[in-house]
């Protein structure tokens, strides 16, 4: 089966010619697949020594959201599967290899394990919280849903599914793995494995949890009532006391991301409210 890699960019081009180098150097043959790269900032132009593989195109796409690029994407695959990444993104050399292996047992989507590293200048706090919390995949997939920073897909979902939701810039595709799992079979691949960096700082994980809190919002606290509204936002500041049961941490170590954890709640909150009533645009990044 031919596999069409899509991977949307937004002025991150030194870590996507990681990602490229990484990808050019997958264990089935490069005739077999092709990379579409989705620039999600036309006016950051790829700087002048980039190298683009042989076996990949780029193209433009104005409007924001990755999931905009992503669908954008799709219109210029030519993939029986289309497999999902993200610019920052290492896959395992045997990535491709070992989703075609799941794909060809009656499965129409797979949510790979993502696994996350420490950048040289990052926070051992930030790294340590993101291992713990962050892409739980195996626990997404047995909940029918999956992130597009590892998600392979057959065309024929699309088909009758339809695209990504361009409306969200977060958690798009929850909601839609959660809408095609209905329908689809979905797997977790254990063995179909990514890398990501860990954040860098507490004020970069405050940033995610803006945008993702965009996300929640039209998933969930957009249509809500007054009343509806407050009982949202109290069970979800409710103190993570779960934390403490992390019998595998320190105590230390779990006191630091209880009171991180709970900071990140208040800041998401506090962005749904930010949006809801007093009218504002959401987080891009």
């Amino acid at each position: 089966m031919e596999i069409s890699v899509i991977i949307p960019v937004y002025k991150d081009w030194a870590r996507l010619a990681i990602c490229l180098m990484c990808l050019q150097n997958q264990s089935i043959r490069s005739e077999d697949w092709e990379i579409v790269i989705v620039n999600n900032a036309p006016d950051d132009s790829p700087p002048s020594n980039f190298l683009i593989p042989d076996n990949a195109i780029l193209i433009d796409q104005a409007k924001a959201g990755s999931y905009a690029a992503r669908n954008t994407g799709i219109l210029h695959s030519k993939g029986e599967v289309l497999a999902f990444l993200d610019s920052d993104c290492i896959p395992d050399s045997d990535w491709l290899l070992n989703a075609s292996k799941l794909l060809d047992q009656e499965v129409e989507l797979v949510g790979g394990k993502m696994e996350f590293f420490k950048e040289k200048e990052g926070s051992e706090l930030v790294f340590q919280f993101e291992k713990a919390f962050s892409f739980d995949q195996k626990g997404n997939v047995a909940n029918g849903q999956s992130i597009t920073a590892n998600l392979f897909v057959k065309r024929n979902v699309f088909d009758e599914v339809g695209f990504f939701p361009e409306s969200f810039l977060s958690g798009g595709d929850f909601f839609w793995t959660n809408k095609a799992s209905k329908h689809f079979k979905l797997v977790y691949g254990k063995d179909v494995v990514v890398r990501h960096p860990a954040r860098l700082s507490i004020s970069s994980l405050k940033k995610k949890k803006k945008r993702t809190a965009g996300g929640m919002y039209l998933r969930e606290f957009q249509s809500l009532s007054f009343l509806q509204s407050f009982i949202f936002v109290v069970k979800q500041l409710r103190p993570p006391l779960t934390i403490f049961l992390l019998n595998r941490y320190s105590m230390a170590l779990r006191v630091r991301f209880f009171f991180l954890k709970w900071y990140l709640e208040w800041i998401g909150i506090q962005e749904m409210m930010r949006v809801k009533f007093a009218n504002q645009k959401m987080e891009r990044n």
